[in-house]
């Protein structure tokens, strides 16, 4: 992947509870992911930043449900935008929300604690309501948001925007971790040949990036 791409993914990357700054494209991020070794789930190193590819799966069998799609998930991103006519005027909120997962290649998988992460998710769901007058989806969103009600001059309808990581959907993560004895893995084998998995979460030292943008497969 050159630069360019790097800084654009990058400048992507959107926010959820928790995460580090939204300083996402400065240089040494660049440089961590340009430099970032591939790496199997079995094969990648203890404490080494690398990047994996592979499917979203559940852990222990939790997922969440988009709001606005209803689609199974382990993560989603929904901003709520005032337009007139088709411009928009400014965003009015934005929700999110995300859970620990599992990503699964053909070695094995590791688990994914997003918490700290950056997440760069593609917007793949829209749907539009009037300012008084709302499906139930979008409704229960206004009222999760305060907005339910609310007036916001010059605009005439309001669009939601929904990005999500979708179970089984296929995603690059750029991280570093700690193996961990998992007797439910797949087999793998780790030095003395327990079960184990590795275990990224977002740190100082190893930043997580999460992201199901093609350029970064």
């Amino acid at each position: 992947m050159s630069e360019i791409s790097l800084v654009d993914l990058l400048a992507a990357f959107a926010r959820i509870p928790g995460a580090v700054g939204r300083h996402f494209a400065n240089r040494a991020h660049r440089r961590m992911m340009r430099k970032a070794p591939a790496f199997t789930a079995r094969d990648m190193p203890e404490n080494t930043f690398g990047k994996l590819v592979g499917r979203v799966r559940p852990l222990a069998g939790r997922v969440l449900e988009a709001p606005l799609s209803k689609r199974l998930c382990v993560y989603y991103d929904i901003s709520i935008d005032a337009m007139a006519d088709n411009s928009m005027l400014r965003t009015l909120a934005s929700v999110q929300d995300a859970m620990t997962f599992m990503l699964e290649d053909e070695t094995g998988r590791a688990v994914i604690d997003p918490a700290h992460a950056m997440v760069s998710s593609g917007i793949d769901s829209i749907s539009y309501s009037g300012m008084r007058e709302a499906a139930k989806q979008e409704r229960e969103l206004l009222v999760r948001t305060g907005l339910s009600g609310a007036t916001v001059p010059f605009a005439d309808h309001l669009r939601y925007r929904e990005a999500i990581l979708e179970v089984d959907e296929l995603i690059a993560v750029y991280g570093g971790g700690v193996r961990e004895q998992d007797a439910d893995a797949v087999a793998q084998t780790y030095r003395d040949g327990a079960p184990t998995c590795l275990h990224l979460t977002g740190t100082a030292k190893f930043p997580l990036f999460i992201s199901d943008d093609p350029q970064a497969l």
